[in-house]
């Protein structure tokens, strides 16, 4: 909530005004029946950025569990290629875009 709340717009002379606000997805915050998340916002990825992916992940031994459980590598490659095949692409990334100025 802490980070939610450092972004409400304010005044530029208050604080920084932080331009674009978006929520990453993560498969292991999907372990619920209700998804709240209304993904509006797609970044495709391509086969050198997932395997950095994979690559970073796996630095986080004591996050990372077998497959099939949702913090495996397999689930994050296979989150991504579900949100590719939504989007048109191989890979994707899926974000809730709360606020976008160009």
């Amino acid at each position: 909530m802490a980070a939610h709340a450092s972004t409400r717009p304010a005044p530029y002379r208050t604080k920084h005004f932080v331009k674009n606000v978006l929520s990453y997805e993560e498969a292991a915050d999907q372990w619920t029946l209700e998804n709240n998340m209304k993904i509006n916002l797609f970044l495709p990825l391509n086969q050198t950025e997932i395997d950095a992916k994979v690559k970073s992940l796996k630095l986080y031994k004591s996050q990372l569990r077998p497959a099939p459980n949702l913090r495996s590598v397999q689930a994050m490659v296979t989150l991504a290629k579900l949100r590719g095949h939504q989007s048109g692409t191989n890979f994707a990334e899926a974000f809730v875009s709360y606020r976008n100025l160009i």
